[in-house]
């Protein structure tokens, strides 16, 4: 599993995944992910200094501090992210509601 380097960005999908997804939906891996991120902010759950990337390399405190950095970074990002898809969901359900009486009405016309 260690021969090719896994994306970075996926993890920020992962993350995103986790943050919207109801939790009765969630696994038991994703669970304990999602309970180390939030409320904890914890990265431990990440995978390093066991990759090619960090392979060899002696700074591994500063990749962990990068790391760290990036994924409160990110947290930021999902936050938002979370937060428009929020809204796009509350925007659909109001736009179905409407349909709805829309369809209602019609109905009653004919």
């Amino acid at each position: 599993h260690i021969s090719t380097e896994h994306n970075p960005r996926m993890y920020l999908f992962f993350l995103l995944y986790l943050k919207t997804r109801p939790p009765e939906m969630l696994t038991g891996q994703e669970t304990h992910v999602k309970s180390c991120v939030w409320p904890n902010m914890s990265h431990d759950w990440i995978p390093r200094e066991a990759t090619l990337t960090l392979k060899g390399r002696g700074d591994e405190d500063s990749e962990a501090s990068r790391t760290k950095a990036a994924v409160v970074k990110l947290e930021g990002v999902i936050e938002t992210m979370a937060s428009h898809i929020s809204k796009m969901g509350q925007a659909l359900f109001t736009t179905n509601s409407a349909i709805e009486q829309v369809q209602d009405t019609l109905l009653q016309l004919r």
